[in-house]
């Protein structure tokens, strides 16, 4: 009978430690921790060692417990910090980007209106952006479209209420006339669905120098005069023909333009 006595204390420890484990890992007792840890910090029960030794157990493991959970907070808070870095990131580089779009000349001539890009199309073969704005803007079909210090990405396709398309240089069925920097004969400019685009129908007779820069005349009525469109990349001048063309390389990569500006009025 006395040795059943000596197990009840036993017992019943291990009872409470399985309880106690329980309710701490639902977290039921953590508003209790400190008060809970200073209350059964002292208990003994005399001839009982086992008992104590579960104590030792159950206080350790409460402390373990405390610092896995604080660990876990930590972890969250490092998480949700991490998140706004790449959130503030994100915003300080459209920023950048729009700061950049400011810089358009001439300003005193082109009414603009700033539009984010919100898609790539390329269905049907043909090459354009979506971008969020719209009839409701004042946008217009054929009005066109430009990024950084005026360089050609394309013009208005299509506009619906709160979207446009934009019809890419590079699109097979884009078309504009342009001339080469130091000549003085025009050529059109025709999208070859690359990264490309070409320049055909320049008198043979011009002088072409690879690096040159094309630009816009403005006589076709679309595009003002002296916009960017991109660098004499290769000439092709076939003998007995009247006319040569060239290869001519964009100086942006209009496929990852994020911000873009109208020209509605120049």
């Amino acid at each position: 009978m006395a040795k059943e006595k000596n197990k009840r204390p036993i017992i019943a420890f291990v009872v409470l430690f399985i309880a106690v484990i329980y309710i701490f890992s639902r977290g039921w007792l953590a508003p209790f921790q400190g008060a809970f840890l200073r209350l059964i910090s002292p208990i003994t029960v005399p001839g009982a060692n086992a008992t104590q030794a579960v104590g030792v157990y159950l206080l350790s493991f409460l402390r373990v417990g405390t610092l896995s959970r604080t660990v876990r907070i930590l972890e969250n808070e490092v998480a949700k910090n991490q998140a706004s870095l790449a959130k503030y990131s994100g915003i300080e580089e459209e920023n950048k980007t729009l700061r950049e779009q400011l810089l358009l000349l001439p300003k005193n001539k082109f009414q603009l209106v700033s539009a984010d890009v919100i898609a790539h199309s390329n269905d049907g073969g043909k090459d354009a952006l979506i971008i969020n704005r719209g009839s409701r803007d004042g946008i217009k079909e054929n009005m066109p479209v430009i990024v950084n210090d005026g360089v050609v990405v394309g013009k208005i396709a299509r506009a619906d209420n709160l979207v446009a398309t934009v019809m890419l240089i590079t699109d097979a069925d884009f078309k504009l006339v342009a001339i080469v920097k130091g000549t003085k004969s025009p050529g059109l400019i025709q999208g070859t669905k690359g990264l490309d685009v070409s320049l055909k129908e320049v008198p043979r007779a011009e002088k072409i120098n690879i690096g040159a820069s094309v630009v816009t005349t403005g006589v076709d009525g679309i595009f003002p005069p002296d916009l960017l469109v991109g660098k004499i990349r290769s000439v092709e001048a076939p003998e007995n023909e009247i006319f040569q063309s060239a290869k001519v390389t964009p100086v942006v990569d209009i496929r990852q333009a994020r911000i873009v500006s109208i020209i509605k009025t120049w």
